[in-house]
């Protein structure tokens, strides 16, 4: 079918307008520019809601791999500039204040209250640079002749905390098994058989936490002899 069609004024020709100012202006639909196309484009109302298949007109943008006003004076129109992979330029005066800051170092302002809590901001309680490491009991190392009944080899954690074992050295002059436990529980924390006149250290790979808060580490060996006994700990919640 050829483009265009005439029109002849007269009886059942009815061209869609809108009068205004005493002019008629003909009503149009903005549809596709391709030859034979029947797609119109859709125009759409502020807020409405998204219907698959929707028609438009699609927002160009040039290619400015340097930001730069491509309008010359404040207030022209101007259209989106985007760099070489196609990203967006977009602006902020804070984001170069913001980039140097966390370079450095940020300060952080809390405007509200914190909420009620156990909690606490700012001491390390597990696992971390803060604690304070002590050894042996009263700060001495632990010396007995004969340590097969159970006796303290730490002092007690602070209160309410749970004791942790950062490092064992001990020594004996004496082939036996050698057990460190936790107080009144007895519970078997570490294990050794020992030979005669051997020396010993152990530093564990993981944490060893005692399983109650307020308990002393106790050594119990199998049969009498000298044993030299280091423990280095600290304490934790």
């Amino acid at each position: 079918m050829a483009d265009n069609v005439a029109i002849t004024a007269g009886t059942g020709t009815t061209v869609a307008t809108d009068e205004a100012g005493g002019a008629q202006y003909q009503r149009v639909k903005i549809t596709d520019g391709t030859a034979d196309s029947v797609v119109h484009l859709k125009v759409v109302a502020e807020d409405a809601a998204h219907t698959t298949g929707d028609t438009g007109l699609v927002a160009m943008a040039v290619r400015q791999d340097t930001a730069a006003a491509l309008g010359t004076t404040d207030g022209d129109y101007m259209p989106l500039i985007v760099d070489a992979t196609g990203r967006l330029w977009v602006h902020s005066a804070d984001l170069a204040t913001i980039a140097a800051a966390v370079s450095t170092q940020m300060q952080v302002d809390v405007v509200a209250a914190l909420p009620a809590g156990t909690n606490t901001i700012g001491a390390t309680r597990d696992a971390g640079p803060a604690w304070t490491s002590v050894f042996g009991v009263s700060g001495a190392a632990f010396e007995s002749t004969d340590a097969s009944t159970p006796v303290a080899v730490t002092d007690a954690p602070s209160g309410g905390e749970k004791l942790v074992i950062d490092d064992i050295v001990f020594g004996v002059d004496t082939a036996m098994q050698v057990d460190f436990t936790e107080e009144t529980s007895g519970t078997v924390i570490f294990s050794f058989f020992a030979g005669a006149n051997t020396n010993w250290q152990f530093t564990p790979r993981g944490k060893v936490k005692l399983a109650t808060a307020d308990k002393k580490l106790f050594v119990d060996t199998s049969v009498a002899g000298n044993i030299a006994v280091t423990i280095s700990y600290h304490s934790e919640a």
